[in-house]
């Protein structure tokens, strides 16, 4: 391994609006070198990797990559990158080394004996996993990217989308141009697209990937806060100058301190 990181993240944050995807990211990486991002569905891996790929503009901190800060002027560095992102596409109707040489043209041109390096060639099928590293392998990147590498083969689930209770929000996003869908139940998924539909379409299916995830690993699932069942009642803390306030409000219009608060609170 060389003596410098091919890639360094400096207290990097990233927000959604008032929801704090990734805190405080600092890592190195040297070339040569396997560096996984390990944490439960959420905790905002996928939003680190979208900012490494120059996808997502981080809100604070530094990213640099091969030598040079990563930032909007830094495009060039992505032919540097390979990466595969959630569920990789393919032509079905084509070999393994068809899509290759499909990927390759796409990537400038690759050697002929490179791509004949390469040992697949009846995928998309039984090696369809292997496919991602692959084309890769045929482009000679200085970095290579998985995201949801294992889990990706699985999909999201048809039925968790037809029976979907999950609360979610639509909002633009100045810095990155682009509307972002985020899901209340996990503030650490979002989805950025260039309409507000594409946004809430996409973030319903990250979300139904992660709960198929969480289940298929026994972990447990957040409820939806909408099938939730609620008492009706629940204590609040305030100064007491402000419960002084609210007690004459109250006796002045003859009602309860209870149902003054009620009434504040439904509007």
């Amino acid at each position: 391994m060389t003596t410098q990181p091919i890639l360094t993240t400096h207290d990097v944050r990233k927000s959604f609006g008032h929801v704090e995807a990734v805190r405080g990211v600092k890592l190195e990486v040297y070339s040569g070198e396997a560096f996984g991002l390990l944490g439960p569905n959420g905790a905002g891996k996928t939003t680190i990797i979208g900012m490494i790929l120059g996808l997502l503009q981080p809100t604070a901190g530094t990213l640099t990559l091969f030598g040079e800060q990563l930032n909007g002027s830094a495009k060039h560095l992505s032919r540097r990158i390979g990466a595969t992102l959630e569920i990789p596409a393919f032509y079905p109707y084509l070999s393994g080394r068809d899509n290759l040489r499909v990927f390759a043209e796409a990537l400038g041109g690759v050697p002929n004996a490179r791509l004949a390096a390469c040992r697949s060639d009846s995928w998309p099928g039984s090696h369809a996993r292997q496919n991602p590293l692959e084309i890769e392998q045929t482009g000679g990147v200085g970095a290579l990217v998985l995201d949801k590498y294992r889990a990706a083969s699985a999909g999201f689930s048809d039925s968790l989308l037809e029976n979907d209770r999950y609360t979610y929000r639509v909002t633009w996003a100045e810095e990155d141009n682009e509307y972002v869908g985020l899901c209340v139940e996990f503030p650490s998924l979002s989805w950025l697209a260039s309409t507000p539909e594409a946004a809430l379409e996409g973030i319903r299916k990250v979300t139904a990937e992660v709960v198929a995830d969480l289940g298929a690993s026994g972990e447990l699932v957040p409820e939806p806060i909408a099938v939730r069942q609620y008492s009706g009642k629940f204590v609040v803390q305030i100064p007491p100058g402000l419960h002084r306030r609210l007690a004459i409000e109250a006796a002045e219009a003859g009602v309860s301190l209870d149902r003054l608060a009620s009434a504040k609170l439904s509007q």
